[in-house]
């Protein structure tokens, strides 16, 4: 199809591609994949196969409901499936659809896309995520409420701090977070070469580890050293609040107590998540932070709520689809609730882990709040959160009603071996994406 295809469209679908690589459309924004395939590129190979003029062919890349008279019926099939890309395009154009994936992860969120163009949410899933996120923060005020307050950002390092913490916007005005690497005071400046207001030391905001941490600073797991505290003040219009736990002896009571309310809680599934990390990258996560477990790569406080939010998840999800939804809600928040997520204080957010070859470590980041989010709404308190993956399937539910609505394709996704799956006696188009295989053993 590609050799059939004329230069301009060729070309026209290769500037499709380059629109998406900055911002991908919302179908394929609710959980990210390691390595997503762009959506253009399938539209136009499921629309070469179907239209023999190009005209055609450019308006069903812009438009895929259009390629639905003429492939119902058909079979699309692909045997590496992984995010789902190829087979939710596929069945949101009408085809039938067969997709075969190794990893689990990988199915539960093609299965999730998939629902999403031919069925769409379930009715009443945004209000009972809500329902679910807010009982979830109620049984987790212990580890994550302090003075009234809830706390988005835990400040950590294992090794030395940056003074430059994070960023906030004030009138369209850039404000620094600073700690000083004297006396360690948490303070606000609009200027990266500031004087401390508490001891008058002078020094240039940095985002780089570069401020010793005394052994008195409490730790959050073993190794990692707490320096600051982002908080939300609901009673101050969800205002952030910096606080310093060297100078603050109630905030070290609470770390102190909050740690161990959320080691309980971790306890009853520490058996289920106590396994061994076997893949290429595993060799950098031991040599660089000692880690070698899975349930290392996240904070005891992480683990506690990703737990608590599973339980109120089965407790108050109508179905199966619901509880597939709120689980791909949980994976996503993940990636910038660990330890290998990067914090960029110039922009006040968690940069995700979990890129190809960028499975980092690094020497100082924040222990996010995955149930961060303001009670009874789905506003985040936090940077992709699972407030903020809930948020993103509901806009994908609409963005799909606005381009054609669900499309009513049959479809099909196993979890296995694509060499030994039973495969469907028919299919008219198959995408063939192969994996890297042994060669590269990675956490993919």
């Amino acid at each position: 199809m590609l050799d059939d295809a004329s230069p301009q469209l060729v070309i026209l679908t290769a500037k499709k591609t380059k629109l998406e690589k900055g911002k991908r459309l919302p179908l394929h924004s609710i959980h990210r994949w390691w390595s997503r395939r762009f959506s253009s590129i399938y539209r136009f190979l499921l629309a070469s196969f179907l239209f023999t003029d190009e005209e055609s062919v450019q308006r069903a890349i812009d438009d895929p409901k259009l390629m639905r008279k003429r492939s119902k019926g058909k079979i699309f099939m692909e045997p590496f499936a992984g995010g789902g890309t190829g087979i939710s395009e596929a069945a949101f154009a009408g085809w039938s659809v067969y997709g075969v994936d190794i990893n689990p992860v990988a199915t539960s969120i093609s299965k999730a896309s998939l629902f999403l163009v031919t069925n769409g949410l379930p009715r009443g899933y945004g209000k009972i995520a809500i329902r679910v996120l807010d009982e979830s923060l109620t049984e987790s005020q212990n580890i994550w409420k302090f003075d009234g307050k809830y706390t988005s950002y835990i400040f950590i390092s294992r090794d030395k701090a940056p003074t430059w913490i994070s960023t906030r916007s004030v009138d369209n005005r850039q404000i620094l977070v600073l700690m000083c690497p004297n006396c360690y005071t948490i303070f606000e400046s609009s200027e990266k070469q500031t004087n401390c207001p508490t001891c008058d030391h002078r020094f240039e905001a940095g985002i780089k580890g570069s401020t010793e941490l005394k052994n008195s600073f409490p730790e959050t797991i073993k190794g990692w050293k707490i320096y600051a505290i982002e908080l939300r003040n609901p009673k101050n219009k969800w205002k952030k609040e910096y606080k310093s736990p060297i100078h603050d002896k109630e905030i070290r009571k609470w770390l102190r107590k909050s740690s161990k309310d959320a080691e309980k809680i971790r306890e009853e599934i520490i058996d289920e998540v106590d396994l061994a990390i076997d893949v290429d990258e595993g060799k950098r996560l031991f040599r660089e932070a000692q880690i070698e477990r899975y349930y290392q790569l996240f904070t005891t406080r992480q683990l506690a709520s990703f737990y608590l939010f599973s339980l109120e998840s089965r407790k108050l999800a109508r179905s199966r689809r619901d509880k597939l939804f709120l689980a791909i809600a949980l994976s996503e928040s993940t990636k910038a609730s660990s330890l290998v997520a990067k914090w960029h204080p110039p922009i006040g957010e968690p940069v995700p882990a979990g890129a190809m070859k960028t499975y980092w470590v690094p020497k100082h980041t924040v222990e996010s709040n995955p149930l961060a989010h303001i009670p009874g709404t789905l506003r985040p308190l936090g940077r992709n959160t699972i407030a903020s993956a809930i948020r993103m399937q509901l806009r994908a539910d609409t963005f799909i009603k606005e381009k054609g609505g669900p499309s009513n394709s049959k479809i099909k996704i196993v979890t296995g071996d694509a060499e030994r799956i039973k495969i469907p006696r028919l299919v008219d188009l198959a995408v063939v994406d192969p994996p890297y295989m042994d060669a590269v053993k990675s956490y993919a």
